[in-house]
């Protein structure tokens, strides 16, 4: 995906992240995260996309910020998780976008993409999921898998913090 969506796809989702929390975070600093959470793109410029586009990364933000919560820095562990997110959904779009990202790198190089999704509708009160070879109605594609898998992960931050 290029770069400008991943920006803007980052800011929404932060912005989204902030007001369901009920956080006070200016525009500004969100737009930052969101251009931090495009650098991992950096590794195009090495024609490897190993490096940043893994789990590791997320892991290093998310243990950076319960590190700063121990150091009662709150804005430092609000940065780091919505910059968690938004790094996590860049992963998440870039797996159903494209190629696929090497999400365990450096431990393996193997290629994870989100799949291809069929729905078969039989009526219009009844909706079963089926195998993609007996779709009839709907295609939802690998990026409408990617798009709710990250809102899913904004509101399990908005519902953990909730309840802790």
């Amino acid at each position: 995906m290029d770069t400008l969506s991943h920006f803007v796809l980052a800011l929404l989702g932060g912005y989204a992240l902030v007001k369901g929390l009920g956080q006070k975070h200016g525009l500004l600093p969100l737009a930052a995260l969101a251009f931090l959470s495009v650098l991992i793109d950096a590794d195009h410029f090495w024609f490897r996309r190993l490096d940043m586009h893994n789990v590791f990364v997320v892991g290093f933000l998310a243990l950076s910020a319960i590190a700063f919560s121990f150091l009662k820095k709150a804005r430092l562990r609000d940065y780091a998780a919505i910059l968690a997110v938004m790094v996590c959904g860049h992963l998440l779009i870039d797996m159903g976008y494209g190629q696929g990202v090497a999400l365990f790198y450096p431990l393996t190089r193997g290629i994870y993409a989100l799949p291809q999704v069929g729905v078969e509708m039989t009526s219009a009160l009844q909706v079963h999921t089926g195998d993609i070879d007996k779709l009839s109605e709907v295609v939802i594609s690998p990026m409408g898998v990617a798009l709710s898998a990250y809102a899913g992960v904004i509101f399990l931050m908005i519902g953990a913090r909730r309840l802790g």
